[in-house]
């Protein structure tokens, strides 16, 4: 067998360019504009000779990401995060896979609640393959901002079962800010879930304001839901840490 060194290299190089070009491209789109940005990035994700990373991995990351630095802090407030993030940044080529592994399955875990969520809600409206898999694939882009204010409120909420098995445990104000931060971060996926669905749909007995609202509710209780799901999964794999 052959081995062509420079092609192997440059296949590494260009790899390694390609992703973090996508990479910082979907950030940017995402901030600059939160609904045309996630449409556009599906369209370049689709196109034969682009290089472009999926929703659905571009949504995995952000959970990763803030459970990655989840594991090294001790404190969940918004300087600390920072201090962690670079730490953990720093750290990451030391880190081993075993300790990788737990967070990769949560990671997974809150990623398929979502996908499978929004792919039921879809296909109950019964939308054409394709514009089912733009409206899911552009949703997925738009909820990357969502993913570290969701862990955060869902690690401190869980605080509040504690009672349950006996200890008692204030309301920390903090995750109350929370909510409202996942609701607004949510109304782009909302936007394109809403106007990619059917008029008159089966969920919706309204239109417009109340269709909007009614959507906006569900996607930000589905994020949630699925940041718990992550940390329970993370709680079960992972049996040296206390969550």
């Amino acid at each position: 067998m052959n081995l062509d060194l420079l092609t192997l290299l440059e296949n590494i190089v260009s790899g390694f360019v390609s992703f973090f070009y996508s990479l910082f491209r979907s950030l940017f789109l995402t901030v600059r504009h939160p609904i045309r940005g996630p449409f556009r990035l599906y369209r370049l994700y689709r196109a034969p000779r682009s290089r472009q990373i999926g929703g659905v991995t571009f949504l995995c990351m952000g959970f990763f990401l803030m459970f990655y630095v989840l594991r090294t802090t001790a404190d969940i407030d918004p300087l600390s995060l920072i201090e962690q993030a670079v730490k953990a940044i720093r750290e990451l080529p030391n880190t081993s896979a075993r300790k990788l592994w737990p967070l990769i399955v949560a990671s997974l875990a809150s990623t398929i609640v979502i996908d499978a969520a929004i792919r039921l809600f879809l296909d109950l409206h019964k939308l054409p393959r394709r514009r089912r898999d733009l409206v899911l694939g552009a949703a997925e882009y738009s909820l990357f901002w969502t993913t570290m204010f969701a862990v955060m409120g869902a690690i401190l909420f869980r605080f509040w079962l504690y009672p349950l098995y006996g200890s008692r445990v204030g309301i920390d104000p903090i995750a109350l800010t929370m909510i409202p931060a996942v609701t607004l971060l949510s109304l782009p996926a909302a936007a394109i879930l809403n106007s990619g669905v059917r008029r008159g749909a089966w969920l919706f007995r309204r239109r417009g304001t109340g269709a909007l609202l009614t959507t906006l509710a569900l996607v930000a209780a589905l994020v949630f839901v699925a940041a718990y799901a992550g940390l329970v999964t993370w709680a079960a794999v992972d049996k040296d840490i206390i969550l």
